[in-house]
């Protein structure tokens, strides 16, 4: 690989099993759970790890907990459009594929493989966005777009599994649920607009606590 020498630092988000590139300077971004929990041949010996959370993170490979979260939403294509009727319901799957409750019919469309624009034409037509991942920001955008969001709990977990409340989403299709999540949009707006600080600071962690651990201060 002739862009990869001494000096480069390789990012592998946690779903890619070794260093295929190669790098001698291996950062491991734990984006979700550790997916190899029990291979050791998975990641480095000398590898820096941070996690995108805390929820997400593997005290075993990042004991000192590095947090980096950096998240972006482009807003000329999640922009809310309509504030007036809205009809039917979109789902999401993505991480919740494999989920045992999943329906064998939906009776809107599934969003997952739908380019970035379409996602935001049904976020801004549907009543509700039904998601069956219970980590993905596409449940906050939805209803930043005006959606009623709902994320369905795995089967036995309720949202207190998950964290607790999450502002503008709702845990069931629970009248007092949803009224809880419609209430706390505003909350939601404030978190997205302060996104940009928070990325800055994340990223300078980052840079700084890389720099530290390679030897290229």
């Amino acid at each position: 690989m002739p862009f990869i020498n001494d000096d480069t630092i390789v990012i592998y988000p946690e779903i890619l099993h070794g260093n295929f590139l190669n790098a001698k300077n291996v950062v491991r971004w734990l984006l979700f759970f550790n997916r190899f929990p029990n291979d050791d041949t998975a990641y480095g010996k000398n590898d820096l790890f941070f996690s995108y959370s805390k929820k997400f993170n593997d005290p075993e490979l990042n004991p000192s907990g590095r947090i980096c979260t950096v998240s972006y939403f482009n807003w000329e294509i999640y922009k809310r459009t309509n504030f007036g009727e809205r009809n039917g319901t979109c789902y999401i799957v993505r991480k919740g594929r494999s989920r045992p409750d999943l329906p064998r019919e939906f009776d809107g469309p599934i969003l997952d493989s739908l380019p970035e624009r379409e996602k935001a034409k049904y976020f801004n037509s549907c009543k509700y966005c039904v998601s069956y991942d219970t980590y993905t920001a596409y449940s906050s955008i939805a209803a930043m777009l005006g959606c009623i969001s709902i994320i369905v709990p795995e089967p036995g977990k309720t949202k207190e599994n998950y964290g607790g409340e999450r502002p503008g989403i709702a845990f069931s299709f629970d009248d007092a649920e949803i009224e809880a999540a419609i209430a706390s949009l505003p909350v939601l707006t404030q978190r997205f607009a302060a996104l940009e600080q928070s990325n800055r600071e994340n990223v300078r962690f980052f840079i700084e606590e890389c720099r530290k651990y390679f030897g290229m201060l």
